[in-house]
């Protein structure tokens, strides 16, 4: 892991720092902690006595006793069988995620406007930006302090964009949409763009202007290539805290919850609104104008066409089998109706049957 090879932790630090406890050889060491570096993060199977592994999945436990790692993280009830030393943690798959970030090295812009980026006459940019080559930066557009704007992103006349907000390369924000703080946008992601409005005009279309806009709340992490839509008349808002996976979709007017995960691929047709702390799964299609509770979970690939009004978990589609079973089990399903009808008049002819007895 190349790109982690730069930072140094001491065990005690990273301890510290996640508010977890060091062991080694079963009990707490605080004074030994302080001469085991780790250099770098890797899995148990392949860390080397200079990295740090972690351990949050008891279906990988038995790869703890072979592992080389210089220390892995882990809870207390694996914390017996590690025969390396440990940083203990209730959570550690989230003191995992805390870790992480010690060791990420992303290239970064420096400071300031690279010589060849557009920024339009009057647009005030704060010397704690860093906007790359060829970004385009419209008219009107606000900037708070160290905002990223990646290499040919294009930020369009009117928005708004909060302190701290990393825009990457080849991202457009279309005109007049308003991006919270400590949002960050991946490559190719369009937002605020048209929504699918138009009405019939004989045989074409008549196209129906898209007058509202697009909200961000903060700490908001939008995946590559995500597509959202602005409003028609209203906006649609992403409230704070929401993540979505690449490639999702999600069309105009509509609402997303606070601290709702979205996976890859979803679709979100127009006017629905996602409650808060809600998971929606990959591929997951969901109707418009429906409404979803606060805490659902949407399993991967279901359906949503009506409205899921109290919280749970829901699925729909069939599971993988093989292409025989999948062929004889689509025929049966298409004679679903003429079986129900028959079964409806057998109980009929039973029940007459009983009543003359």
């Amino acid at each position: 892991m190349s790109c982690m090879d730069h930072a140094r932790y001491t065990l005690r630090e990273l301890a510290d720092i996640v508010g977890g406890e060091c062991r080694i050889n079963g009990r707490r060491d605080d004074k030994a902690a302080d001469q085991i570096v780790v250099e770098g993060l890797s899995s148990l199977a392949n860390a080397n006595s200079a990295q740090l592994a972690f351990l949050a999945n008891k279906k990988y436990s038995a790869q703890l006793q072979n592992t080389k790692a210089a220390v892995v993280l882990l809870s207390a009830k694996f914390a017996a069988d590690s025969p390396v030393p440990c940083l203990v943690h209730e959570n550690p798959y989230l003191s995992f995620a805390k870790i992480t970030q010690l060791f990420e090295h992303r290239h970064k812009s420096p400071e300031g406007v690279a010589s060849t980026a557009s920024v339009a006459e009057g647009v005030q940019v704060p010397s704690t930006c860093r906007i790359a080559e060829n970004a385009v930066i419209m008219a009107n557009v606000e900037l708070g302090d160290a905002v990223e704007v990646g290499a040919g992103a294009v930020i369009e006349e009117g928005c708004k964009i909060g302190a701290r907000t990393c825009i990457a390369a080849n991202v457009t924000l279309c005109r007049e949409i308003t991006i919270g703080e400590d949002v960050v946008i991946h490559s190719g992601a369009t937002l605020g763009s048209d929504g699918f409005g138009f009405a019939r005009d004989g045989a074409g279309w008549q196209k129906i202007a898209q007058l509202g806009s697009l909200i961000i709340g903060d700490r908001v992490d939008i995946g590559a290539n995500v597509t959202i839509d602005r409003g028609s008349l209203e906006d649609t808002v992403i409230e704070s805290d929401v993540i979505i996976d690449d490639q999702v979709h999600i069309a105009h007017n509509v609402t997303v919850g606070s601290g709702t995960a979205i996976a890859g691929c979803a679709g979100i047709a127009g006017s629905t609104k996602i409650g808060k702390n809600c998971n929606i799964g990959g591929l997951v299609g969901i109707a418009g104008h429906l409404n979803i509770a606060d805490g659902t979970n949407v399993l991967g690939k279901a359906t949503v066409n009506r409205s899921l009004n109290k919280p749970g978990v829901y699925a729909s589609g069939t599971a993988v089998e093989s292409a025989g079973d999948w062929k004889r089990n689509a025929i049966r399903f298409t004679q679903l109706d003429e079986l129900s009808l028959r079964v409806k008049r057998m109980e009929k002819r039973l029940s007459k049957s009983a009543d003359v007895e």
